[in-house]
Parts: C-alpha cells; structure tokens; sequence
C-alpha cells in the first residue's frame, strides 16, 4: 500500500508542476500580448475659425520704476 500510495503523490506532484508551468507561460503571453497591441486613435474634424489677429504684447520694461510719492 505504501509504494501504491508515493507512486500517486509523484504523478499529482508532475500534474501540478505541469499546470502551474502552464499558468505561469500564459501569464507571460497575455501581458506581452498587451503591450503590442496599438492605442485606439480617434480623429475630430473642426471646422476652421477665423480669429483676429492677436495683439502684439510688449514685455514690460527690466528698469524698476517708482510710483510718484502721494
């Protein structure tokens, strides 16, 4: 009965070897499976707007100026 008995534990122990190789492979394909796939892209069609031309803006002046005493 013994023998009977390890002969059983060696075959469940390469079954679940087996399994968890297979787990372990399938994860493997499904994450780099997902990095190869392209990102979705969607295209938007906008009419053309005419703006007005903008304003043409002057930094303002690096020299430091005071404020007329009150």
């Amino acid at each position: 009965m013994a023998e009977h008995a390890s002969r059983s534990g060696g075959w469940i122990g390469i079954i679940a070897a087996v399994a968890l190789v297979a787990v372990i492979v399938a994860g493997i394909y499904g994450f780099t499976a997902g990095q190869s796939r392209d990102a979705a892209s969607m295209e938007i069609n906008v009419p053309d707007i005419d703006l007005p031309d903008s304003p043409t803006i002057v930094p303002p002046s690096a020299e430091p100026t005071l404020a007329p005493a009150p």
